[in-house]
């Protein structure tokens, strides 16, 4: 018996900072800390009514501004990702800004993930920062220097390893009564043995493939799913912005991604374009969940949505008790042009996409057994949440 196990899991790079107690050195325009970790990336502090768009954060001019992050406990950091306001008024404001990370909660006393980093507004409106090999609890954004104000819309801390800020308690063999033990008799594993798992509430979407029923303006359908969200399908220089999708006008025209295997959805959120041309096109699409590829053949969530661009540059969409591989949206009617920026999938479950292989007791030599001395379970038994399934 290999000492293996097949254990199904998250994925191993969700944002951990996201929804974290987050501060900052002072606060500006009632730019809040916690909006840097809310989720949303939405890039301009105003909406074209100047009405606080409630995105980014910000910090009064004042020297060396910063704001961090409590993860919650320590983690391999693989990578920060900060996206920046695109503002015409002050993009360039973050430029140069640090990264620290650490076990300090006085950002400055943390070492800092390389030197000083630049964003470029037409190129750059988010930047991944790669600082492999650095560990810690605290993730900060320092802007050094003299009368500076920090304002940065989202940080995203993605870390090495899928571990969860808390422990989950999951069976691994038997019960409270009945406890596994090893060949020699001893108790191979506690019945309730803490494994460290990644966030359920991982965007199972991510990276997947994705498909649509016509390409137009380049806009492919990979684009739904590359974690980009800028919401303007042009550069203020009208250079594409790589980051929206987009099908020719046509009769229902549709987008989907395949998952890879089926999952309980929790909900689906949609970035939709901001460009004053564009953004009402969606204006009602529908979201479809189900097995089959044909994406109008699944079952719909709700009926008809609608997103209004001042108030929602993005629209997170409740589909509880919906299960499936194929998740799709959809314009019904005629003459239809879908474009959207970004479709994020959140599951019920902390599933992976693929199978890690995990050793429970044991070693080639000592394979775990059952106090029958027969296999204590098969080799791939998938956990989720916490149960066998």
């Amino acid at each position: 018996m290999c000492h293996t196990r097949i254990v199904v899991l998250p994925r191993a790079d969700p944002n951990i900072a996201l929804g974290r107690p987050a501060f900052q050195s002072s606060v500006g325009w009632n730019g809040s800390a916690g909006r840097g970790v809310d989720g949303n990336t939405y890039s301009h502090y105003f909406t074209d009514q100047w009405v606080d768009s409630g995105s980014c954060l910000h910090t009064e001019f004042e020297h060396n501004p910063m704001w961090w992050v409590d993860l919650g406990q320590s983690f391999p950091i693989n990578r920060v990702v900060i996206f920046n306001r695109q503002d015409p008024c002050c993009w360039d404001r973050v430029n140069p800004f640090n990264i620290h990370i650490g076990e300090s909660g006085n950002a400055t006393d943390n070492p800092k993930c390389g030197g000083d980093h630049q964003l470029d507004r037409v190129n750059q409106p988010s930047i991944s920062v790669p600082c492999q090999g650095m560990t810690g609890r605290h993730v900060g954004v320092r802007l050094p220097g003299y009368h500076r104000a920090l304002s940065l819309c989202e940080v995203q801390v993605f870390s090495d390893s899928g571990w969860l800020s808390s422990t989950a308690r999951i069976p691994v063999v038997g019960t409270e009564s009945t406890p596994s033990t090893s060949t020699s008799g001893s108790p191979a594993v506690s019945p309730t043995t803490p494994i460290v798992l990644p966030r359920a509430d991982t965007n199972i979407a991510l990276g997947r493939p994705a498909f649509q029923s016509s390409v137009e303006w380049n806009g492919s359908a990979g684009r739904g799913v590359d974690g980009n969200t800028y919401s303007h399908y042009f550069t203020d220089q009208w250079v594409d912005s790589g980051s929206c999708l987009h099908t020719e006008f046509e009769h229902n025209p549709m987008w989907w991604v395949d998952l890879g295997q089926s999952f309980p959805i929790n909900r689906v959120v949609i970035f939709n374009r901001q460009d004053p041309c564009c953004w009402d096109r969606v204006n009602p699409f529908n979201i479809h969940i189900g097995e089959s590829g044909n994406v109008t053949d699944n079952p719909k969530c709700g009926g008809d949505h609608q997103l209004d661009r001042v108030n929602q540059p993005s629209i997170s969409v409740p589909c509880q008790g919906m299960t499936g591989r194929y998740v799709g949206v959809r314009l019904p009617g005629y003459h239809r042009a879908l474009s959207l920026c970004e479709v994020q999938v959140f599951s019920d479950s902390g599933w992976l996409s693929s199978t890690a292989r995990i050793p429970v007791v044991g070693t080639e030599s000592t394979p775990s057994t059952s106090t029958s001395g027969s296999p204590a379970m098969p080799p791939t038994t998938p956990i989720v949440g916490g149960t066998f399934v």
